[in-house]
């Protein structure tokens, strides 16, 4: 018993933070626990979102503390949860909520991240701590990205921060694919994330249309958001259009879907899609032939070119 108070004491100092907001006498972490948990749309994942969003941003200093939580701190739960459940339950409230169960419990990191995309623009008022944990020179490259992570869930509030991160020389400590289930990456990735930002990614734009001739896996990415947000069509439609001549098939294939999404914004691309219509690859036929219906369905008859 003794042993089990020694653990609670050294974990609240190891765990400092003000408590966890509640609703409906169920803490801020058990219904983001439920959304985790979640393989498919349910009535407890619909009613925890719901709880979510009623907590407002009286959640908003939990998560950002999640978010920030540290190396030491993750491996510190993970030792915990380790202990008998006697003693597991003897732990105050927003310590247990954490713990590893056989292997497989959300991080404090995972549960920040079902936060803020449950929260969305409404998490707004977390931007600057997000900011400030992206750019602080002690953070480590797993806390910036979560940080990253957070701020492309908030969507267009969160854009100027990632673009002014990517000129920042620690973010060349991200690499794609390193750590954390593949969570840390440059801040590039996450812009390519925020697809839901439509129109209001102008500022993004002509950013995105540099990465098309990056790396691969970079340039596709860039090309299908550049057709999700559709702005910018003088300067998207023609940089698009240039990809669907590319030697890389998924950015061909990325860029001509994306090219249909601009509608009738898209024709001046028609010409290079109807070339397209040849392409080597039967996905990106197929595509072409999509876009078109979309862009200048006359210039089709059965699928065939006039």
């Amino acid at each position: 018993m003794l042993g089990c108070a020694v653990v609670a004491v050294v974990t609240w100092v190891a765990w400092p933070g003000e408590k966890e907001p509640e609703y409906q006498g169920r803490r801020l972490s058990q219904y983001l626990k439920v959304l985790f948990n979640a393989t498919k749309p349910t009535a407890d994942a619909r009613d925890a979102e719901q709880a979510i969003l009623q907590l407002g941003t009286n959640s908003l200093p939990c998560l950002v503390r999640w978010t920030e939580c540290g190396p030491w701190q993750e491996r510190f739960l993970v030792y915990l949860g380790r202990l008998p459940k006697p003693a597991q339950r003897m732990l105050p409230g927003r310590v247990g909520a954490y713990l590893m169960r056989k292997g497989f419990e959300p991080s404090c990191r995972e549960l920040a991240r079902f936060g803020f995309e449950t929260l969305r623009g409404r998490a707004g008022p977390a931007v600057p701590e997000l900011a400030r944990i992206l750019n602080d020179v002690n953070s480590t490259p797993i806390q910036r990205a979560a940080a990253m992570r957070a701020l492309a869930c908030i969507g267009e509030a969160g854009l100027a921060p990632l673009i002014t991160a990517i000129g920042n020389p620690q973010m060349a400590k991200l690499k794609v694919g390193s750590g954390d289930f593949n969570l840390v990456k440059p801040p590039e990735y996450f812009i390519c994330d925020m697809i839901a930002l439509g129109t209001n990614a102008a500022l993004a734009v002509p950013l995105a249309i540099t990465w098309l001739s990056r790396e691969p896996l970079l340039a596709s990415r860039a090309a299908n958001v550049l057709g999700w947000w559709g702005a910018e069509p003088g300067l998207s439609v023609p940089a698009l259009a240039n990809c669907v001549h590319s030697p890389n098939e998924f950015l061909r294939l990325q860029a001509v879907g994306s090219l249909g999404r601009f509608g009738e914004r898209g024709k001046p691309a028609v010409p290079v899609l109807l070339q397209a219509l040849s392409d080597r690859d039967h996905f990106v036929r197929a595509q072409a032939t999509n876009a078109l219906k979309q862009i200048a369905p006359e210039v089709l008859t059965n699928g065939v070119a006039r």
